[in-house]
């Protein structure tokens, strides 16, 4: 499972438990690779049969990190999501969210 997503056996056993270790670059791996930021749009409703997927919010204050998962409506860089979101995240329209699309 790890493999799939871009680690690597690092030819070393953990003395205390005995499972192997595994390292990646943070770069490398598929979950962040399909990341994309986008600036928050305002709308009333997304459709059901959006994609659903993590949205995530960075703050410079506590919480710093807020996340949930969503449907949302991703489009040239801009993302639409439920107002009922926006308030989970403590965001406001044009401030940038990470979107994480579900698999």
């Amino acid at each position: 499972m790890l493999r799939k997503i871009g680690f690597q056996y690092a030819e070393r056993i953990d003395p205390f438990d005995g499972g192997p270790h595994f390292i990646a670059r943070t770069v490398d791996l598929k979950l962040v690779q399909s990341l994309e930021r986008a600036d928050v749009v305002a709308v009333d409703q997304v459709a059901d049969t959006s994609p659903r997927g993590i949205i995530a919010a960075e703050h410079d204050r506590p919480p710093r990190f807020l996340a949930c998962a969503a449907r949302y409506r991703l489009e040239g860089g801009h993302v639409g999501i439920a107002k009922e979101v926006q308030s989970a995240l403590a965001v406001a329209p044009g401030e940038a969210v990470w979107v994480q699309p579900s698999p």
